[in-house]
């Protein structure tokens, strides 16, 4: 019976290491520390994939907040730099999933998904998987409504926007779905990587 080699034992010895923790050893092995979803998924980011810049989603009712997590919860919070809870990834949807964007928090590496169609009307987070809640994640912006302004819609429920519950935009308001009509200032944003 032959011996393996060096070379196969340390080939064997990598393969267990991807077997046993693909998402931390692809992304050691490939280096992506701030975006480990190319080496996570790559039918859906393939090799040369361009990691997008963070954003952050700005209520035009108040320009000085934006969105981010707190306590599990996606709320406004006021605008401050250094805060990695206050950014997104705006992940565009390659046409074989659907049409639109998925929103991961750079923090939490959770994506944005829209409730239930029918229960709280509050937005979820849950960990980043195309496969598993792709559509389910997927937004969908409209044209411009006011300005630079413009809706963000639940690809599955269209019919919905994403709104500052409760009509009125301060520190604190919790994010959700709510009808798309009317056009109201505490159902717009814009997105900025400022």
């Amino acid at each position: 019976m032959a011996r393996p080699s060096a070379a196969a034992a340390g080939l064997l010895a990598c393969a267990v290491l991807l077997l046993c923790s693909p998402a931390k050893s692809a992304a050691i092995l490939f280096d992506f520390p701030s975006f480990p979803f190319i080496a996570i998924f790559p039918g859906i980011f393939p090799l040369g994939y361009v990691q997008p810049p963070p954003v952050r989603i700005y209520s035009r009712q108040n320009t000085g907040l934006n969105m981010a997590v707190r306590d599990g919860k996606v709320v406004l919070v006021t605008a401050t730099s250094g805060d990695a809870k206050q950014l997104w990834w705006k992940i565009p949807a390659p046409t074989s999933v659907g049409y639109g964007y998925w929103l991961v928090n750079v923090a939490t590496r959770q994506a944005m998904t829209s409730p239930p169609a029918y229960g709280p009307m509050q937005v979820q987070l849950a960990d980043f998987n195309p496969f598993i809640n792709g559509k389910q994640s997927l937004w969908v912006p409209t044209a411009p409504l006011d300005g630079v302004f413009y809706q963000i819609k639940p690809y599955t429920q269209y019919s919905k926007a994403l709104n500052g519950l409760g009509g009125y935009a301060y520190d604190g308001t919790v994010i959700g779905i709510y009808s798309d009509t009317p056009a109201s200032p505490n159902t717009l944003w814009v997105t900025s990587s400022d």
